[in-house]
C-alpha cells in the first residue's frame, strides 16, 4: 500500500486543515500529478493521478480519487492523441493507482510538447511540457544498465572521486538532473554504511522505507548544471545518497521545467504547470544504473 499511503499524504498536503489555521485553501481543487518519460509508454505502474483536495477532518477515501474523469494526452506537434484510462493493482505489494494508455501505443518522444487534459464534471485541468531531450551515460565500470547481470562492487569511500556518474547531453544549454537512489536489499539485509552513528541496520520495515518518501531506501537529489564545452555532465556528491551497504539501483534523469518547479519553488504544486488546479505534469529523459556497494577496499 506504499503508493496509496504517499497518495494519502500528498493530498492531505493539499487538504482544506481545520487543525490550527482554518481552511488552508477558499476553494477546492482538482489535483493532477505524474511524469512521462522519453522512449516510453504510460502504464499502470507510472501513471497520471487525478484526484481532489479534501478536508481531513472528514475524510471519506473514496473522494481522494477522480476514477470517471475524461482524460487524454495530445501530441501538440503531429495532433495525436491518446485517451487514458482509469486503472488500479497491486504489484508486488505495491497499490498503483490512476489513469494509463492500455493500449501501449502512444510512446512519448523526446522533443516533442504534450498537452494532458482532464475533464472532471464540468471542469477541465489541463498542463503542457516539452520531453527534454535524449541523454547517455558515459561508460563506468562502477555500474552496469544491465540488471540481470552481475552489478559492479565498488568501495563507497570511493564513488565521488573513482566512479563520478557522467552524462553526455545534446547541447550546452543549463540541464536539471534528478537522481534516485534505491537500495535493492530486503530490510532484513539493509546494514547502514555509517553505523556508528546510525546503528546497525533499520530497526523495522518503516525505519528503512518511509511510506510518505521511501527514506531512507530511497534517496534523491536535483541539481541544475551547465554543461562542459565537449556537452559533459558529471553529477556531484552521489556518494552521500547511498546509505545501506547492497545492491543499487540508481535512476538519472534530466527533467522539464514543471518537475523543476515543483520541486524548487515554496508550495511548489501551485508551480508544476497545473491550468485550473494544482500539482504538477512533467517530462524526463532517464537512464538506469545498476552498482553494488561494498564495504571491503578488496573491491576496488
Amino acid at each position: 500500500m506504499k503508493k496509496l499511503l504517499i497518495i494519502l499524504a500528498v493530498i492531505f498536503l493539499y487538504a482544506c486543515v481545520k487543525l490550527t489555521s482554518g481552511k488552508r485553501f477558499q476553494n477546492d481543487y482538482i489535483v493532477m500529478s505524474g511524469n512521462i518519460f522519453a522512449g516510453e509508454y504510460i502504464t499502470l505502474k507510472e501513471p497520471i493521478f487525478i484526484g481532489k483536495t479534501i478536508d481531513v477532518n472528514d475524510i471519506n477515501i473514496v473522494d481522494l480519487f477522480v476514477y470517471n474523469a475524461k482524460v487524454y494526452i495530445l501530441d501538440k506537434e503531429n495532433k495525436n492523441r491518446q485517451d487514458l484510462i482509469f486503472g488500479a493493482e497491486i504489484d508486488e505489494n505495491i497499490f498503483n493507482v490512476g489513469y494509463y494508455d492500455p493500449t501501449e501505443s502512444f510512446m512519448i518522444e523526446s522533443g516533442r510538447t504534450y498537452l494532458l487534459v482532464a475533464i472532471v464534471g464540468q471542469d477541465s485541468v489541463w498542463a503542457e511540457t516539452t520531453v527534454p531531450d535524449p541523454f547517455s551515460i558515459l561508460e563506468n565500470e562502477g555500474f552496469t544498465d544491465d540488471k540481470n547481470s552481475d552489478f559492479p562492487e565498488i568501495v563507497h569511500s570511493r564513488i565521488d572521486d573513482l566512479y563520478p556518474i557522467k552524462l553526455k547531453v545534446s547541447d550546452q544549454d543549463e540541464k536539471a538532473v534528478y537522481i534516485e537512489y534505491y537500495c535493492l536489499e530486503d530490510w532484513e539485509n539493509a546494514f547502514y554504511i555509517l553505523s556508528d552513528y546510525l546503528g546497525e541496520k533499520p530497526q523495522s520495515a518503516l525505519e528503512y522505507e518511509n511510506t510518505m518518501s521511501g527514506s531512507p531506501r530511497k534517496n534523491t537529489s536535483l541539481n541544475i548544471y551547465l554543461p562542459k564545452e565537449d556537452q559533459t555532465i558529471e553529477t556531484i556528491n552521489n556518494q552521500f545518497h547511498f546509505i545501506f551497504y547492497g545492491s543499487y539501483k540508481v535512476s538519472v534523469h534530466i527533467v522539464d521545467d514543471n518537475f523543476l518547479k515543483y520541486r524548487y519553488k515554496s508550495m511548489g504544486y501551485f508551480h508544476g504547470g497545473i491550468n485550473n488546479g494544482i500539482g504538477f505534469f512533467g517530462s524526463m529523459s532517464r537512464k538506469l544504473l545498476y552498482t553494488n556497494i561494498n564495504p571491503s577496499p578488496s573491491a576496488e
